[in-house]
């Protein structure tokens, strides 16, 4: 709709400024050239008719379409930060499920070998995206450290309200609230079948704006806030949505290292370029690093943890043992169900 108005909109910008241009010229030449007839006189009355005729009865209207064009101008923002907040949500859910397992969360190893692209694709977020970072510094803090696990089981993944969050449930109410008031006030003073006939034409710019940021809102909650799209990319990736993947699996002398690594170094190139496009420079023959939204390096070392070989040897350790309680607490409840006796009251003879 509003790509739509721009054509309109820059053709009704030329003609005022045409129409602008135009006023002082035919006043030098009236001035001028006597003979020339009377341009100035002429097209001052085509001004009082425009006015008079055109502007002093739609004039409303055209103020309403501009108010609207501008507040909707951009209304694709709505939707980009509602995406970038419930996918960053979803992150942080999925490292919190994941916290007590000796096992990375997939979702974070597959934003180390894929790192996520912004929903908002100018250079400035691109060369900007804050998440990529933080999935590396996450990493970097995680992976330098002989982490303690209680557990081998990931806990129960989050509902779909509380990873869309709070802020996001907030924006959403507020806008439909606000239309929903907005809309009975209207109802209380005039009829329906007078709506917008007089001062509240002017109304239509904000339910306009409130409708759009509501539906934008929606749209991501429902397209982002499921995660099908992610947890379909996870599957095609590793075979399995909740693929069990040791830290030791993503050391730095690993396939999976060396891939994060490299997906490290593409995204810096990525971002440096997009760097150098938003700041209007030369892209150098040799790139140099100097944009400061560059992820540090995901390892800080190429070298081994002294501790790894014991980490290894401790892991086997307690999987084995962890997997002999599960079994007898397995065992335990299908003999506790199968001794069970059903008493039957008797009938009365």
């Amino acid at each position: 709709m509003i790509d739509a108005l721009k054509p309109i909109l820059k053709l009704v910008k030329i003609a005022f400024i045409l129409g602008i241009i135009a006023y002082p010229i035919t006043g030098i030449v009236q001035f001028f050239s006597p003979n020339a007839g009377d341009p100035f006189t002429q097209y001052n009355h085509l001004i009082s008719i425009f006015w008079s005729d055109y502007l002093y009865i739609y004039g409303d209207w055209l103020i309403v379409a501009v108010i609207s064009y501008y507040l909707l101008h951009g209304s694709d923002i709505h939707f980009i930060e509602t995406a970038e907040t419930i996918r960053k949500n979803r992150f942080w859910s999925e490292i919190e499920r994941w916290r007590d397992t000796p096992y990375i969360a997939p979702l974070h190893l597959y934003y180390l070998v894929c790192p996520p692209l912004p929903y908002d694709t100018s250079a400035k977020s691109v060369s900007s995206h804050p998440l990529y970072r933080e999935v590396a510094n996450t990493f970097r803090d995680r992976a330098t450290i002989d982490a303690k696990y209680i557990n081998f089981e990931p806990l129960p993944e989050a509902k779909r309200i509380k990873i869309i969050g709070k802020s996001v449930w907030f924006a959403f109410f507020i806008c439909i609230l606000v239309l929903v008031a907005m809309i009975v006030v209207l109802g209380y003073f005039k009829p329906i079948e007078t709506w917008f006939s007089s001062w509240d034409k002017f109304m239509i710019p904000f339910l306009l704006f409130l409708s759009v940021r509501a539906g934008r809102i929606m749209q991501a909650m429902v397209e982002v806030g499921s995660g099908r799209r992610i947890k379909q990319s996870i599957i095609d990736y590793f075979g399995d949505e909740n693929q069990r993947i040791t830290w030791r699996d993503v050391f730095p002398d690993t396939p999976l290292g060396d891939a994060i690594l490299k997906a490290w170094k593409s995204d810096c190139e990525r971002r440096q370029r997009a760097y150098y496009d938003f700041n209007n420079v030369v892209p150098p023959r040799i790139m140099v690093f100097d944009n400061p939204a560059c992820a540090i390096r995901p390892f800080e070392t190429d070298e081994l943890p002294t501790w790894t070989e014991d980490m290894e040897l401790r892991y086997q350790q307690e999987l084995i043992h962890w997997q002999q309680k599960n079994k007898k607490q397995q065992l335990k409840k299908s003999n506790t169900n199968g001794n069970k006796v059903v008493e039957f009251k008797k009938k009365k003879s």
